[in-house]
């Protein structure tokens, strides 16, 4: 069968996720993991980390699947700037 001058061929493209990002946001904190999907579909957890501080004075820590950190850092507060002054009422 001929295509129509101008016609294009797609072609099929398969998208294989490797990766599976989970998140649980709270009021003051934010926990994520990230897996690894093995060849045969097995899960392996390859980051775990938390900010936890958000409003007061945030503070960022992951570590690898081996258990050794990736980062551990608190950052200064940063609220009062972003914040208008409270209004004495």
């Amino acid at each position: 069968m001929q295509r129509p001058a101008g016609a294009r061929r797609h072609r099929q493209v398969d998208v294989v996720m490797d990766t599976i990002l989970v998140v649980n946001a709270g009021s003051s904190s934010v926990k994520f993991q990230l897996f690894g999907v093995e060849v045969n579909g097995a899960l392996r957890r390859l980051i775990k980390g938390q900010i936890d501080g958000i409003g007061t004075k945030p503070r960022l820590v992951a570590e690898a699947s081996d258990k050794s950190s990736l980062i551990n850092k608190t950052y200064a507060r940063t609220w009062s700037r972003m914040c208008p002054p409270r209004l004495p009422w």
